[in-house]
């Protein structure tokens, strides 16, 4: 879990021209805050010169907050204090002389202990600071220390472009989740620092959630040593320290020569122990951050201003969120490493962020097992891992919200995944607009959660390779296969005849039926490999143009085998897990073009194809392969079975939350 932020909710008071009552929690002594701290009734005046009277709304308590009733603070209220260094509120009434407020101001602080733990306040105008009126008062609340700290130490020491890379510690600190929001709008990656929680699966929530606020990589100072491959972040240039002691050393570790280290707070109560290596040798450059006592000069108001207004800005926008937030709970099926995924796959429940720009919430309803989906899982497949990853790359939902700035979907709308690896093995689960694909409305669940992988496979592999027409043949092996089964239905669309080569089964019967289902599914020919060597003609189908195998090993010499000459041999898979033993006579004396095949395409070329398989599907020229609908919560029963079982993929449907 991330430390969540306490806030003091403070009520409207009844204002009265005369004898306003201001209810403080004020301390008379240093001490601890449960043991100093009291409540005071304090009458307030009218305002005189240059004051306002201030209803404030909503005031977080920092640690800083508490350090300075403690007395351990630098920055000390006079005797008798206020707690609260950080608040918002309302301009109620001004006094006379007061020119950059008026009644209805959004406020907060323009100085550190300012006393925020109150309800009411009559303050000089020059103690205050007017923000935006579309922020919340719960953002405007917590404007001013954690973000304002995040913001300034991205941009007070280096110049940070896009593509730099920032390392720091403490990641679930306040102040350490603003500062990866903020390096995301920035264009910077972020490598954060958190420590274990005492389980794996809170472990890996709180990872998670770094995550989704906007952190490049969310690691524990273990893992982090296990890793090699932190130069692909980009330099990183900077980091920055909220811990101290050793803990600080990681972060001197990683920083390029000449970078330049942070420290801004100590929570280890550990001094540094700075080995001369990296300030003689690496040329670290040293500093430390205070925004009370350096950052918040009279003399920087003009520059506080603006980097409020940024941060305000993206507090509107959405790209930056404060902590707190209930939104929803994803139940999805992940995985932190990689292996045989009945090992590796664990069911987890995360809780969602409210929607930033751009994005969309999405509930997913099915979700196919792929092939392909496993071999990922087992490292197999040529993709990028940024654990923890969720399985599935197919599937189909709905949109449920939309955030700010969203245009191209709205609620209902029937979604697929725009990119590989967005994980689809979930019930919920939010994404940016630009990831997802709106597809006709008239097509039913089960259409819609396989049209991406396997009919988008059949439908290139006949159209990327050779210009087939009417009357021309082509030949497969692996035809029970899903994508085999929606490459015959499209050949006879287009009135290319298919020669379909499958397993025998282990009895006659069970042979003959699946052929039967073959030919059903618009199979010219559909043979075993031992039954097509017995056939002496096959010229009647017409030119056997193009083959596809998606076996491998020499179950491919027979696709070579019956190709024309200058024919095209197309490779799609290696479910033998062999080398194709390729003769040279096919290549020197037949003039076979081999060729291989991996599923990707531009999104103009994509939507054409998925408009036109779409149709085809509603109209119901093609239908999808046969396949068991199993509960979402049975997943690892729909995997066993995806494993074991020949044939086509299972799903993982899930009820609409």
């Amino acid at each position: 879990m991330l430390a969540s932020r306490n806030f003091l909710r403070l009520s409207n008071a009844n204002v009265l021209n005369r004898g306003i009552s201001s209810w403080q929690l004020t301390f008379d002594n240093h001490g601890e805050p449960l043991d100093v701290l009291y409540k005071r009734d304090v009458g307030l005046a009218s305002p005189k010169e240059k004051e306002v009277l201030v209803n404030f709304r909503a005031s977080p308590i920092n640690p800083s907050d508490i350090n300075a009733v403690q007395g351990i603070y630098p920055v000390k209220p006079t005797l008798p204090g206020v707690g609260g260094n950080e608040g918002a509120g309302y301009v109620l009434e001004c006094g006379p002389g007061v020119s950059k407020l008026k009644p209805g101001d959004l406020i907060i602080p323009a100085k550190p202990a300012l006393g925020t733990w109150r309800n009411m306040a009559l303050l000089n105008e020059s103690d205050l600071l007017p923000l935006n009126p579309k922020l919340s008062i719960e953002q405007a609340s917590v404007i001013n220390v954690n973000p304002s700290t995040a913001y300034l130490m991205l941009n007070n020491y280096v110049d940070l472009k896009p593509g730099d890379c920032v390392i720091q510690n403490g990641a679930t600190s306040t102040s350490g989740i603003y500062l990866m929001q903020i390096c995301k709008s920035m264009g910077v990656k972020s490598v954060n620092i958190f420590r274990p929680r005492d389980t794996t699966e809170k472990t890996e929530a709180t990872r998670q959630a770094l995550l989704d606020y906007g952190a490049t990589l969310a690691v524990t100072e273990e893992e982090l040593k296990e890793r090699s491959d932190l130069s692909k972040f980009g330099p990183i240039r900077i980091g920055y320290d909220c811990v101290g002691g050793k803990a600080a050393l990681t972060i001197m570790k990683y920083l390029e020569p000449s970078g330049t280290f942070v420290n801004y707070g100590g929570m280890s109560r550990q001094p540094i122990p700075v080995p001369v290596k990296y300030l003689i040798f690496k040329d670290l450059h040293i500093r430390g951050f205070w925004l009370s006592g350096r950052e918040n000069k009279p003399d920087n108001v003009e520059k506080r201003l603006k980097m409020i207004d940024q941060i305000a800005e993206w507090m509107i926008d959405g790209k930056i969120k404060k902590m707190s937030s209930k939104g929803h709970s994803s139940w999805r099926i992940a995985y932190d490493k990689l292996g045989e995924p009945l090992e590796v796959l664990k069911e987890q429940n995360v809780k969602l962020d409210s929607l930033k720009e751009n994005e969309v919430l999405v509930n997913f309803r099915a979700s196919p097992i792929n092939p392909s989906d496993l071999t990922v899982i087992k490292g197999l497949y040529p993709v990028k891992h940024n654990f923890p990853d969720i399985g599935g790359n197919e599937g189909a939902g709905c949109v449920l919200e939309c955030g700010p700035g969203v245009t191209k979907l709205k609620p209902g709308d029937l979604v697929i995944p725009a990119e590989y690896g967005i994980g689809t093995w979930r019930n919920l689960g939010i994404c940016n607009e630009s990831e997802l694909i709106r597809l006709n409305p008239k097509l039913s669940l089960e259409q819609a959660c396989v049209i991406d992988v396997n009919p988008c496979t059949a439908y290139l592999l006949l159209k990327k390779f050779v210009e087939l027409k009417p009357g021309d043949c082509v030949i497969q092996n692996g035809a029970t296969s899903t994508s085999a089964i929606y490459l015959m239905q499209m050949c006879k669309l287009m009135g290319v005849n298919s020669i379909n080569l499958f397993r025998a089964r282990d009895t006659p019967e069970k042979t003959e039926a699946t052929r039967r289902a073959l030919m059903e599914f618009g199979a010219t020919l559909a043979v075993t490999e031992e039954e097509l060597k017995g056939m002496k003609d096959l010229s009647k189908y017409g030119p056997i143009c193009i083959g596809y195998d998606c076996l491998g090993g020499e179950a491919a010499l027979t696709i070579l085998d019956h190709l024309k000459p200058s024919g095209t041999f197309v490779n799609n898979g290696g479910m033998l897990g062999k080398p194709i033993p390729v003769h040279i006579k096919y290549l020197i004396f037949k003039d076979i073009q081999m060729r291989g095949f991996w599923l990707s395409m531009t999104m103009e070329k994509r939507m054409e194809m998925l408009n036109e398989i779409s149709s085809w599907m509603i109209e119901g020229k093609i239908r999808p392969a046969p396949a068991e609908m199993i509960p979402f919560t049975e997943w690892k029963s729909a995997i066993s079975k995806s494993i074991f079982r020949n044939g086509a993929p299972n799903y993982l449907p899930c009820k609409y939350i």
